[in-house]
């Protein structure tokens, strides 16, 4: 598969392929598992008016502008310059770049989704007053990101004072890549013109992919109602045609997350995963919504025998990763930089590094996902001659069976009627009953059975009332889905919710809770229902709002109705 697009050709030299590394300086160890010929995409990003170039056969490329993207080698150490800098003239800088991990994006989207490595004005000031800065970009943890905004191609960044920047990352997602910069200063060989080996790290290759341009965000505003406010539009529901063919796709295609390695690598924390009820399950209780949990997208109806029935949603997944970066300062040793961690004597050790990160993730899965027990009597049968009737609960039987879940603790309980057999046997003992007359005919009446046939023989008057439970039903369906399968901090993404009375009874009281997570803005004005409702935004504990939708009117069998609102992606 071609993953990137060559832009300057003199950087693809010949002889320099993706299975080589001629001269290249690969940790052992750490990553553990180095990505062999993948070539990550990553958007370097300096301030405003400098430049970089990165080695290529030991001596420095033309100069690029920032900024720009780049792929390049796990594992490996990766020499740049910076010049250009604003307010010092004709002083550079060398950071390195090392990548501990990949993402792994959707097919065909590698470039849309690099990893973000930010330097900003502060950080180049830092290096060239003698200062060691090292800044360790990670993956923000989806379930405990800020909820702010980081603009267009940054990061969030938080310092320490002390200790080890990689451990420090490790406890707010997966670290990806480290950044150094400040001390070391090149020195060219006289002759060859070209930087010594230990510089550049044996100048392993790297692919230049393209110039990122900024994205060009436009929120596009339904109107300018108030915020709280919602727009009722009866042709809304056309929508809905579209979110049952989403479903039918979601259906046939059931979203899995992508193949990862064994360890850190192997969680699906690069999406967004909002809807469905995780975790205990919710319930209404005088008024109430209990275990109402984070990103859950939940309804609540009230049946006509006085119940209150909570339906979740189906589960979303947008992939749409973020990055953060823990920054450390220091002061430099003896004006020597660390420039690898195999040079890092008296710091921070190898083995050290690798077990922050190992530590940091590591992970517990409980095998045993459930404990079942299971009681069955495989036949009832009773029998009273002087009737002349005989009854028989054959095949059915009673089963009666517990699922207990680890998780949830949920109780489930079956219990199974007649069947087949069950049938014939009653019609049977209907035929063998004698004739009486007047008010002395035989009346039977069968609850919790499928509905049989009232037959008369001989005179004799057999009454079949029969009492099925699952002929009432109060059911909804709520299904959610996104405009998007993908998603840039900035984007706008339009959440559709459709819910049907897919039972045989009127509901009433329908209330559906959408609680959005950190990364999701709530755009004022865009609430959108096809049906009349309330509409009740609320702040929630993630810095962001809990959309509550009350349907006024109750909702027939067979009806249904459709809710949009659209977010920002933080």
């Amino acid at each position: 598969m071609r993953f990137f697009a060559s832009v300057i050709g003199v950087l693809l030299l010949s002889g320099i392929a993706s299975a080589q590394y001629p001269g290249g300086v690969f940790h052992t160890g750490f990553p553990s598992e180095p990505v062999r010929g993948y070539f990550q995409p990553v958007s370097i990003q300096t301030p405003e008016g400098t430049s970089l170039a990165g080695v290529i056969g030991g001596q420095f490329s033309e100069r690029l502008p920032s900024p720009f993207q780049v792929g390049l080698l796990i594992g490996c150490d990766y020499r740049f310059r910076i010049t250009g800098i604003s307010y010092n003239p004709g002083r550079e800088l060398f950071p390195t770049v090392t990548l501990l991990a990949r993402t792994y994006p959707p097919p065909g989207q590698e470039l849309d989704f690099p990893i973000i490595i930010n330097l900003t004005h502060e950080d180049l000031e830092l290096a060239l007053a003698g200062r060691y800065v090292t800044r360790v970009v990670y993956l923000e943890n989806p379930n405990s990101v800020l909820p702010v905004s980081t603009g267009n191609g940054k990061h969030l960044s938080h310092d320490i004072p002390s200790g080890d920047p990689i451990a420090a990352a490790a406890t707010q997602g997966l670290p990806v890549a480290i950044v150094r910069i400040g001390g070391r200063v090149p020195s060219q060989n006289a002759t060859s013109g070209l930087l010594p080996p230990e510089f550049c790290f044996g100048s392993p290759p790297w692919r230049l992919n393209r110039t990122v341009p900024p994205p060009n965000v436009v929120p596009p505003l339904r109107s300018e109602t108030p915020p709280d406010s919602l727009t009722i539009d009866p042709e809304l529901k056309s929508a809905g045609l579209s979110v049952m063919e989403k479903r039918q796709e979601m259906e046939s295609h059931p979203w899995r997350p992508p193949h990862r390695p064994a360890g850190p690598g192997g969680r699906a924390d690069e999406y967004m995963v909002s809807g469905d009820d995780t975790g205990k399950p919710a319930y209404v209780e005088e008024w109430t919504v209990h275990n109402f949990n984070a990103g859950n997208t939940i309804a609540h109806f009230d049946t006509l025998d006085g119940k209150v029935v909570v339906e979740p949603s189906n589960r979303v997944h947008i992939y749409a990763p973020r990055f953060g970066s823990i920054r450390k300062v220091e002061g430099l040793i003896h004006e020597g930089q660390i420039t690898a961690l195999v040079a890092a004597q008296g710091q921070q050790t190898l083995n050290q590094n690798r077990n922050a990160i190992q530590t940091g993730f590591t992970e517990q899965e409980a095998v045993a996902r459930y404990a079942r027990t299971q009681d069955q009597i495989n036949r009832i049968e009773g029998q009273r001659r002087g009737a002349g009737v005989g009854s028989t609960s054959g095949l059915g039987g009673y089963n009666n069976f517990q699922v207990v879940d680890s998780d949830s603790m949920t109780l489930l309980q079956r219990t199974f009627g007649f069947e087949g057999s069950a049938r014939t046997q009653l019609e049977r003992g209907a035929m063998n009953a004698k004739a009486w007359l007047g008010n002395e005919a035989i009346k039977i009446q069968i609850n919790e059975l499928a509905p049989m046939t009232a037959t008369s023989i001989d005179g004799a008057a057999v009454f079949f009332q029969v009492e099925d439970k699952q002929s009432r039903t109060s059911k909804l369906r709520l299904i959610k889905v996104a405009s998007k399968a993908s998603a840039q901090p900035g984007e706008i993404v339009e959440f559709t919710l459709r819910f049907d009375n897919i039972g045989n009874q009127l509901i009433g009281n329908v209330t559906i809770l959408d609680d959005l997570t950190g990364r999701l803005e709530f755009l004022p004005g865009s609430a959108v229902a096809s049906l009349q409702s309330g509409f009740a935004p609320q702040p929630n504990a993630r810095g962001t709002l809990t959309l509550r939708f009350e349907i006024i009117d109750p909702l027939p069998p067979g009806e249904f109705g459709v809710i949009q609102f659209q977010c920002r992606v933080r």
